[in-house]
Formats: structure tokens, C-alpha cells, sequence
């Protein structure tokens, strides 16, 4: 007879501690994991935000620098050492002429310097769009993705000659996504082992307060 109060005890014990941990860890897990998830769509966000500002910026240079000049496919090599002044910085740059002919500071596998980038936009269809500048998050070369910003360039009579890019490997803000998100995980790894621990030294106190009131009302 003893032996199965003392056996119900426990297992109201323990379901008393069960509840509590339920209760408390749940919400925190489900609060946590949201704030975590909003973190870092905002850090993405803002990171590329960052990247679009700091290509339009160089865009916007290298089409001033190259602006009234007579730019065409014989004279293109000699802006190269021009396109790679940032390289070290991570930024890439190249012209892109209307005949979709273009020098830049990316180099291939064999260290050339790349003369084809995939331009799906008509320099007469889309005339409007090419002399606003536009923003591209999805531009492949070599089959490196990039973030790229096309500013317009235009001859000494103000038609539009060509286009200045900017661009800059996606990788590295996947990286400081990447970067982002376990030092979140790792954040609520600590919150929940360090939470879990007090909410269970807590629940043996109530779990014993119960048990003396128990008693009493028994």
C-alpha cells in the first residue's frame, strides 16, 4: 500500500515537471526559432542592400570615367587596368558594347579575361530600362553567380554607346548568411540548455511545494 502512494507521488511529480517544461520550453523554442527565421531574412535583405549600393556606386564611376569617349571593340583593352583597380576589394567591372562585344576584369579558368557576358537586354528595345541603370541579382559568369549593377555609358553625342558593370560574387553574402544563421542556432542553443535548466529547478520547487500541501490537505 505504501509502496503505490509513494509510486503515484512520483508520477504526479513527474507530470507536474512535464507540464512545467511543456509549458515554459515550447513557447520559448517557437518564439525563438520565429525571431531567428526574421533575424536573418533581414540580414539577407539588408546585405544586399549593401551590395546594390556599394555596385551602384561603382558602376556609376566607371561610366563617368568612360563617358564622351569613343569606346568601341579595338580600343576596349586599354580600360583593363581601369576595370581592375577594385579587384582587390572583390569587385569585378566590365564594358559591355552594343554589338554584346565586352572587356573585363574577371578572368576564366585559363587567367584570360572573360569577352562574353550573357546580356539579355536590347540596347534599342530596352533603351528606357539601359539608361535608368538597373540592379541584376542573378548575372552568371563562368558559371560564378554574381550580383551585378549596369550603369549607362554614352557617346560624345549622347547616344547610349555602352554599358559599365559592376559585380560581385553572391557567394560572399551566402557566407555572412551562412555565418548568420549559426551564430543564431548557436545563440539558441545556450537560451534553451540555459532556460531548460532553470525552469526544471524551478518546477522541483513547486513540484515539492505541491507535495508538502499535499500532505497537509491529506
Amino acid at each position: 500500500m505504501g509502496k503505490t502512494k509513494t509510486t503515484t507521488k512520483t508520477r504526479k511529480k513527474r507530470k507536474i515537471s512535464s507540464a512545467l517544461l511543456t509549458i515554459s520550453i515550447i513557447p520559448l523554442i517557437l518564439s525563438i526559432v520565429i525571431v531567428t527565421v526574421i533575424s536573418v531574412y533581414n540580414t539577407k535583405a539588408n546585405l544586399e542592400e549593401e551590395v546594390e549600393s556599394r555596385l551602384y556606386v561603382v558602376a556609376s564611376n566607371l561610366s563617368s570615367y568612360c563617358d564622351g569617349q569613343d569606346i568601341n571593340a579595338g580600343n576596349l583593352s586599354a580600360y583593363a587596368e581601369y576595370l581592375d583597380s577594385l579587384k582587390h576589394k572583390g569587385m569585378e567591372m566590365a564594358l559591355i558594347l552594343d554589338d554584346l562585344s565586352c572587356v573585363s576584369s574577371i578572368k576564366n579558368e585559363n587567367d584570360y579575361r572573360v569577352r562574353e557576358i550573357e546580356f539579355e537586354r536590347d540596347f534599342t528595345a530596352d533603351r528606357e530600362e539601359l539608361e535608368n541603370g538597373f540592379f541584376d541579382d542573378t548575372v552568371t559568369i563562368e558559371g560564378v553567380e554574381y550580383y551585378g549593377y549596369y550603369a549607362p555609358i554614352y557617346d560624345k553625342n549622347d547616344d547610349l554607346m555602352a554599358m559599365a558593370f559592376a559585380g560581385e560574387v553572391k557567394t560572399n553574402i551566402s557566407e555572412a548568411v551562412t555565418s548568420s544563421v549559426i551564430s543564431s542556432c548557436v545563440i539558441v542553443a545556450v537560451l534553451v540548455v540555459a532556460f531548460s535548466v532553470v525552469t526544471v529547478l524551478f518546477s522541483r520547487k513547486i513540484v515539492k511545494t505541491v507535495s508538502v500541501a499535499d500532505k497537509r490537505v491529506n
